[in-house]
């Protein structure tokens, strides 16, 4: 007996079904990053994740209150493409890390370099 597979076959039913659905979505940033990371990457299991983990964030980003916070694990290995797509579907809100003193370095840091040249508050 198997609880659950830690990896995310691509099936077209399922993986292709939910790329489609965040295509008819109103993020068409995210659809058009998610379809090339498809067409770049291939279908395999690393697509199948970022697929799915695309209709999440768009319903925890529908759900989630202007002051809510969003504590995201990813994967190592899919980590990089996953922060692409989550930065895609919350672009508007301030970024945040968590409260260790690196966390609080870095975001002092962005706050005063990156925040101060393109304007953003």
């Amino acid at each position: 007996m198997e609880a659950f597979t830690d990896t995310w076959p691509w099936d077209d039913a399922t993986s292709g079904q939910a790329v489609k659905e965040v295509k008819q979505m109103s993020y068409q940033d995210a659809a058009k990053m998610l379809d090339a990371m498809v067409g770049f990457l291939d279908k395999n299991a690393l697509t199948a994740y970022l697929a799915m983990m695309a209709v999440r964030l768009v319903e925890l980003r529908r759900m989630l209150k202007p002051t809510g916070r969003l504590y995201l694990h990813r994967d190592p290995t899919a980590g990089y493409y996953g922060n692409r797509l989550r930065r895609l579907f919350f672009r508007e809100i301030q970024l945040r890390f968590a409260p260790t003193r690196l966390g609080k370095l870095i975001t002092r840091w962005i706050e005063e370099n990156v925040c101060l040249q393109t304007g953003v508050e």
